[in-house]
């Protein structure tokens, strides 16, 4: 099927070529005999279904959309699946979660040709429950992947259109985001870096509002330092590339590293991490005048880091007094008066 691919599930035949065409349409009535097999079967266990969904696989791995000719009713059998899997011990069924995890990847990216009533059901019911009760990480793991796929990917696949690689609305992604916050933190503690990582790109101040809103403070400040340490690399690497090949040097106004910079600042200072906050502006500060401030600061020269601010305020206006100063700037000039004050 890699090398000759299925036609599109509107299509009247399985292969435009002739001699595939029964094989194509054997695999296609063997899964669909299958699905219906295990929805007629009130009694059947999920693990009858694994030849099935393996057969699906296969025939998705060339073409994703080869799922849309089955979506209704395997929605249906995911569903069913699901209320297996939160009703079963471990014990009893080992591999309904691995069954789960690999059905739910065979439609993440089919939302956008789900019909109205389908994506209610796959969304609204499907995610939303397992959310809410499910007690295997891995599945909550597998959830929180797909989501942050649907957040991030905001271009569809070479091959897919549009239509068709869209995820859920913007609604329906806050509602998960909202069901995640709410079980995550309660039952999944080991998860709540992968969500925080989410909700930062989504929302970059919302990191600093979950580590004091929730009762989050030193995770979320890992997670920051962790972010600050990355992006340094990455942006160490972006100017010597700019370097090499471009004869211009524009940066951006602000970078994911000095907002991630500018909120674990912020979080040191509110925990009283002071040694932290010194050491995090005097590696990340733009002017010498901020490094000495701060050491005589940490020393306890108060009077002398309040001559060296004030050396620190002239400089910036000199510097920015025909052009407003960048963006990424704020922060620093932020500290200065905030400083400044506090030692009149």
């Amino acid at each position: 099927m890699s090398i000759f691919p299925t036609e599109p599930s509107n299509s009247s035949v399985s292969s435009k070529h002739e001699e595939l065409e029964c094989i194509y349409s054997s695999v296609g009535r063997v899964i669909y005999e299958g699905l219906a097999a295990y929805e007629k079967n009130v009694n059947a266990s999920s693990s009858t279904l694994f030849g099935t969904i393996m057969m699906l696989k296969a025939a998705c791995a060339s073409n994703i959309s080869y799922v849309d000719r089955l979506l209704n009713p395997f929605v249906r059998v995911i569903q069913r699946i699901s209320r297996e899997h939160l009703t079963a011990t471990a014990d009893a069924s080992p591999g309904t979660s691995e069954l789960l995890i690999l059905s739910l990847d065979l439609v993440k990216n089919r939302v956008g040709v789900m019909t109205g009533d389908t994506k209610k059901t796959f969304i609204g019911s499907i995610l939303v429950g397992l959310i809410e009760k499910s007690p295997d990480i891995k599945v909550m793991k597998a959830i929180c992947k797909m989501i942050e796929e649907w957040m991030k990917n905001t271009k569809p696949q070479i091959g897919i259109s549009a239509q068709s690689a869209m995820g859920p609305s913007l609604r329906e992604k806050s509602i998960l985001l909202v069901k995640l916050m709410q079980y995550v933190e309660k039952r999944f503690p080991d998860l709540n870096t992968q969500f925080l990582e989410m909700v930062n790109f989504v929302y970059r101040g919302v990191m600093s509002y979950l580590g004091k809103a929730h009762n989050l403070w030193h995770r979320v400040t890992l997670t920051l330092e962790r972010m600050v340490a990355e992006q340094t690399s990455i942006a160490v690497q972006n100017k010597a590339r700019r370097d090499l090949f471009d004869c211009y040097d524009f940066e951006p106004d602000t970078t994911p590293q000095q907002a991630a910079i500018d909120h674990l600042a912020e979080l040191y200072s509110q925990l009283r991490e002071e040694d932290m906050w010194c050491g995090l502006w005097q590696k990340h500060a733009r002017y010498k005048e901020t490094c000495i401030a701060i050491a005589y600061e940490q020393q306890g020269f108060f009077e002398q880091a309040l001559g060296a601010y004030e050396l620190a305020l002239g400089k910036g206006r000199q510097d920015h007094s025909n052009t407003p100063a960048p963006i990424s700037l704020l922060a620093e000039e932020r500290l200065w008066e905030k400083q400044w004050i506090r030692y009149q």
